[in-house]
């Protein structure tokens, strides 16, 4: 399920089953704008109880300091729940990962 336009200066999150997985692709910017609607599409993925959520950040563009904290609230949520959480960085925000050194902490896969 795709939600928004694909375009640069804005958000889209889809929805996608990866074997036991579930998938959330991002698209565009990640900013404060966007939170509530990242925010609602992984708790709908929470709620369908894989064993494992991917967070494919590969088609962003930009993300703030607000996506920075969604990622690290998502990791506190999985773990607090025994589930798997899988990043996946993308060449949009590799630098923010870097200079925050949340590469550091985040389970990514680049």
């Amino acid at each position: 399920m795709m939600t928004g336009e694909q375009t640069p200066s804005t958000f889209a999150v889809a929805h996608e089953a990866e074997g036991e997985a579930l998938a959330l692709r991002l698209y565009g910017e990640l900013d404060i704008a966007a939170i509530p609607r990242v925010e609602a599409a992984f708790q709908e993925a929470i709620a369908r109880a894989p064993a494992q959520v991917v967070i494919d950040l590969a088609g962003l563009t930009f993300m703030d300091s607000s996506g920075l904290r969604f990622l690290l609230r998502a990791q506190a949520r999985c773990t607090t729940e025994a589930r798997e959480l899988r990043i996946r960085s993308g060449a949009g925000v590799e630098r923010i990962l870097a200079v925050t050194r949340l590469d550091e902490v985040l389970p990514l896969e680049r």
